[in-house]
């Protein structure tokens, strides 16, 4: 039987995305998406200054995309739960094993809602990444 891991990602009304992913600690990570501008990333980092989550607003009709480090985690095996939201929304999903494009340079989960070119964790939204070691 696999294990399961779940890590939490919250936004409340602020602008501010809370992962409570692998390594993160009780207090988690936190990224402002306020300051993010088209085609251009904002991070959070660690204690040591790597990248853990990444924000770039989507540009000319592309969706947002957020990355989440899953540095860590027993796998890259990964789905979304979500929790809280008022009304239905597409989303999509990968994991990255450091990819050269991935601007955290280490394992990433990859969020993105289809038509939504800001963030995709609207505000009052609550997802859960389950990680499956198989």
């Amino acid at each position: 039987m696999p294990d399961l891991t779940l890590y939490k990602l919250t936004r409340y009304r602020t602008p501010i995305v809370k992962w409570l992913g692998p390594n993160s600690g009780p207090d988690g990570y936190t990224l402002d998406v306020s300051s993010s501008i088209p085609d251009s990333w904002v991070y959070a980092y660690d204690s040591e200054r790597k990248p853990v989550m990444a924000f770039k607003p989507g540009g000319s009709g592309e969706d947002g995309t957020l990355l989440l480090s899953i540095d860590g985690a027993p796998s890259l095996i990964a789905t979304l739960l979500h929790a809280e939201d008022d009304e239905p929304r597409k989303y999509y999903f990968a994991t990255d094993g450091n990819h050269v494009e991935n601007v955290l340079k280490r394992p990433a989960f990859i969020l993105k809602c289809e038509g939504y070119s800001d963030c995709p964790v609207q505000e009052q939204a609550q997802f859960f990444v389950m990680i499956v070691k198989p």
